[in-house]
C-alpha cells in the first residue's frame, strides 16, 4: 500500500499527522478504562487516507465555502473498537481541532470485516486497497488481494445498490415539493441536492461496481475508466451527458450551503 503524501501540500501534511495522532491519543484514552485482559489486546493495525486526498483532486472552493473531507478508514483487530461509541471523543476533537481545518470523516472497521469484503469482490474497500495511502500500519497485518467479480456478480451488486438508493430519491423529492408548497426554499434547495444526488446514485450504482473510482458517489462525478463490455443497456453516459452534469456540480455543491444560511 501506498505511504507517501508528497502530492499534498505542507499544510494538508501536517494536518493529516495531527488526525493520526488525535485518532491514537483518544484511542489510548478509551482502552484505558478497558478492565478485561482479552480486550486489552485490542489495536490499531491500520489507518488509511482514500479519497480524494489520496488520489489527488480535493476541492477546496473558498466561493462555495465546498470543501473535500479527509476520508479515513481506521482497521482495528476486535469486534467491540469498531462501535462508533468508542470513538464518539475522538469525532469531537477531531471536529473542534484549532489545528485541523478540513473536515475529517472516518470509518472504523476490522481487519476480518476488511478483508471478507476484499474477498467478495467489494468495490469500496477494493478501492482503498488499490488506492489508499497508509498514515499508519501495524507489521505482520496485511489487507487480502480483492476478488475479480465475474460479469453476474457486478449486474447482481450493481442492482443491490440501485435498488437500495432509489426509495430515498423518490422521498427526498416529495419533501422538496412540500418545502417548495410551504415556501421553505432554502431547505427545499438543501433536500433537491440530496434527490439529484441519490438520482445520479441510480446510474453511477451501475458503474461503481466496475472496477473504478469509488468517488463515483459523489454527484456528477463518473467513472471515466474503461469498464466491461455488458451490453447497451449498461452503457455508460455520453461525454455530452457526462460534460453536462459535471458543470452542473459546483451549483449542486453551492445549495449544501443553503441549509446554514
Amino acid at each position: 500500500m501506498k505511504t507517501s503524501l508528497e502530492h499534498l501540500p505542507a499544510a494538508k501534511q501536517r494536518e493529516l499527522e495531527r488526525v493520526t495522532e488525535v485518532l491514537f491519543e483518544e484511542f489510548d484514552s478509551a482502552m484505558s478504562t478497558v478492565m478485561s485482559d482479552k480486550k486489552k489486546r485490542g489495536r490499531i493495525l491500520k489507518i488509511i487516507l482514500f479519497g480524494s486526498f489520496a488520489r489527488g483532486g480535493w476541492v477546496d472552493d473558498r466561493k462555495s465555502g465546498y470543501k473535500s473531507d479527509f476520508d479515513i478508514l481506521v482497521i482495528v483487530n476486535a469486534n467491540f473498537l469498531a462501535d462508533h461509541r468508542f470513538w464518539e471523543a475522538a469525532e469531537d476533537r477531531l471536529r473542534l481541532h484549532s489545528g485541523i481545518k478540513t473536515p475529517v470523516e472516518f470509518i472504523v472497521e476490522t481487519m476480518n470485516t476488511v478483508n471478507s469484503e476484499l474477498s467478495n469482490g467489494q468495490y469500496f474497500f477494493s478501492d482503498i486497497r488499490s488506492e489508499g495511502i497508509a498514515l499508519y500500519q501495524l507489521k505482520g497485518h496485511e489487507l487480502s488481494d480483492p476478488k475479480p467479480l465475474t460479469e453476474e456478480e457486478y449486474r447482481e451488486l450493481a442492482t443491490e445498490y440501485f435498488e437500495d438508493k432509489l426509495p430515498y430519491a423518490k422521498y427526498f423529492n416529495e419533501i422538496v415539493r412540500k418545502a417548495i408548497l410551504d415556501g421553505k426554499l432554502k431547505h427545499a434547495a438543501f433536500l433537491l441536492h440530496q434527490a439529484t444526488e441519490y438520482t445520479i446514485r441510480h446510474y453511477s450504482d451501475l458503474v461503481l461496481v466496475w472496477p473504478c473510482n469509488s468517488q463515483c458517489q459523489n454527484p456528477a462525478r463518473f467513472c471515466r475508466r474503461p469498464r466491461p463490455k455488458i451490453g447497451r443497456s449498461l452503457a455508460p453516459p455520453t461525454t455530452r451527458r457526462q460534460t453536462k452534469i459535471r458543470a452542473s456540480t459546483p451549483s449542486l455543491r453551492g445549495s449544501q450551503m443553503f441549509q446554514t444560511l
